[in-house]
């Protein structure tokens, strides 16, 4: 790659995953507004006795028909690798990713990976430039140090949980991380030229099964307990099989299990691997204390408490375990013991949350001024804690110490300044003050933020109060408006 390439992987939704690193890796060179990216992707297939043949196939297996074929060219790393070239070279004047020309390439080992270079509008300006770009990319490809593993092997998919899965040899896997959940793929390995089949096993807590109807199910046993999979065709080519389990002794995970083929007997082979997970009693997930907070999180309490208290029994000063129990209680509105935990947890170490967590249980029980006492606490150990200064400004607005408050709203704001809920609490404290200037302002930027209208209505207030009834009718309106919508 040219020098400044920078290794990066795909953009993807804050919701989304990244392509697995196994599957793919992404390449991008930006220079003076212009922009290319090369991709690498492992196609999970092996060439088959004729290279140009299997080739030909997948390309024409691509319904829009979009590529001429050369000829199987040599790399200067000595692999055999096709061109994919653009039947036409008209580009969308609105696309900032415009395909250049892509490469079939034949690794030592048998495998095949396709390699992709897109421009931006601006580098396809030089169009015979990016052209001649990635042809010298492709012709420099060679092997990596390293072969895959297509061996018959068990292979741990979640180590916290202790999940693993046995795959049978001829199949390549990969894992694709997300923002709370991973997914683990296995792909038999085929022909180039033949169709995909390969099973994806979800591991998280909101799984969503698809919405094809179902034609056929049947039962059997996964990782010690009873499954349904439900069978269904995507289109006219490919049927899909799922289940969704829940784990019964960490309720908050499901395993969401999904195999695609085209055959029902590729499908069925899919489906036993999947039927070979299996979970490990042994496995961090099993240690009380992270059992004790899993099942907290399930709000199982009870059986939470119990967890906690087997550490207790061998540590009575862990505090973790102390905190758990406490939020234990927090959840089952007993406050006072809530705030004796704390206590208890606080004389072993004094963290700035553990005082966070007391106040808020001190307001449960209407106790302000203990409250304010342990936000200060938090301050004192940690000057910038924003939060302490939030919620002490909350509590302290509430008992009517307006100079007060303003001022921990305030400090919240030096570390924060673009929150405009907080600018639109400010504004509350400065109307009951007689700053209205002040408070119309913090309006201002707090709509600057986002247009709410409850903004609109405290500008609206504070813009009577100056004699300003035509801005004020203006911001009713536009509260109404929103409002309305």
């Amino acid at each position: 790659m040219p020098t400044g390439s920078i290794k990066e992987p795909r953009a993807h939704s804050i919701m989304g995953a990244a392509e697995p690193d196994e599957d793919e890796s992404r390449v991008e060179l930006k220079l003076d507004g212009k922009e290319v990216v090369f991709m690498a992707t492992d196609l999970h297939s092996y060439s088959g006795a004729d290279f140009k043949s299997s080739v030909e196939k997948y390309a024409n297996s691509d319904e829009k028909n979009l590529y001429n074929i050369s000829e199987v060219l040599k790399s200067d790393g000595g692999l055999s690798y096709i061109l994919l070239k653009r039947k036409s070279n008209k580009l969308d004047p609105k696309n900032e990713d415009n395909f250049v020309e892509a490469a079939i390439v034949l690794n030592r080992d048998g495998t095949i990976q396709k390699l992709d270079v897109y421009v931006n509008q601006s580098s396809a300006k030089q169009w015979d430039e990016a052209i001649s770009l990635a042809e010298r990319i492709f012709k420099s490809s060679e092997s990596g140090s390293t072969s895959a593993n297509f061996k018959k092997r068990t292979m741990t998919i979640d180590d916290f949980l202790g999940i693993s899965i046995a795959v049978p040899e001829k199949t390549s896997t990969s894992m694709q991380h997300g923002c709370d959940f991973k997914v683990f793929h296995c792909q038999l390995m085929k022909n180039l030229s033949e169709p995909q089949a390969g099973l994806g096993v979800y591991i998280g807590n909101h799984p969503a099964k698809s919405r094809e109807p179902k034609s056929t199910t049947r039962k059997s046993t996964l990782a010690g307990q009873e499954v349904e999979w439900s069978k269904s065709k995507v289109d006219s080519k490919y049927l899909k099989s799922e289940t969704i389990l829940q784990l019964k002794e960490f309720p908050i995970y499901y395993l969401h299990i999904f195999a695609s083929a085209q055959t029902d007997d590729e499908l069925n082979q899919l489906e036993k691997i999947a039927e070979t997970i299996s979970i490990d009693k042994n496995s961090k997930a099993n240690q009380p204390i992270n059992k004790g907070f899993l099942l907290l999180m399930a709000r199982k309490l009870a059986e939470a408490i119990e967890q906690f208290n087997l550490v207790l029994k061998n540590d009575s000063k862990n505090l973790q375990a102390i905190k758990g129990i406490a939020q234990v209680h927090f959840y089952l509105k007993d406050y006072q013991k809530t705030i004796d935990s704390y206590t208890q947890a606080i004389a072993i170490e004094a963290e700035p949350s553990l005082y966070m967590e007391r106040a808020w249980s001190y307001l449960r029980l209407k106790n302000s001024e203990k409250a304010l006492e342990d936000f200060g606490k938090a301050i004192s150990i940690d000057s910038k804690n924003a939060n302490a200064y939030y919620e002490r400004a909350k509590v302290l607005k509430e008992r009517r110490e307006f100079q007060k408050s303003v001022d921990d709203y305030s400090k919240y704001l030096e570390f924060h300044p673009e929150v405009g809920d907080v600018r639109f609490e400010r504004a509350s404290v400065y109307r009951e003050l007689g700053e209205f200037q002040k408070a119309v302002e913090d309006c201002t930027k707090a709509i600057q933020d986002r247009e709410s209208e409850e903004f609109f209505e405290e500008r609206a207030l504070n813009y009577e109060r100056l004699g300003k009834n035509d801005l004020a009718k203006k911001d009713r309106l536009k509260a109404k408006k929103l409002r309305d919508n």
